[in-house]
């Protein structure tokens, strides 16, 4: 196991060869990242005017959105509240 920025993020590793799932947790698995992979792709493949440059940008507004998915439009309402309160 690795860890990344201070502990925050933890990297494993998953051997197909041996297991597809982590015998002791079956949380650690590639479906996850993979699926995820695929609907960032297919995101930005459909969103016109991409750049090299705004990847990174791209990747966090579709983490943001992913993470609130049920209520994306409440959230972007309360961050507005909070860094624009007149």
């Amino acid at each position: 196991m690795g860890h990344l920025n201070d502990g925050i993020y933890q990297h494993e590793v998953i051997v197909h060869q041996q297991q597809f799932v982590d015998s002791v947790h079956a949380d650690i698995h590639t479906e996850t990242i993979e699926g995820l992979r695929m609907l960032v792709k297919r995101k930005l493949r459909y969103q016109a005017g991409t750049s090299r440059g705004l990847f990174a940008s791209y990747l966090a507004e579709f983490q943001w959105r992913h993470e609130h998915k049920e209520h994306v439009f409440g959230k972007y309402m309360e961050l507005l509240c909070n860094n624009y309160n007149t």
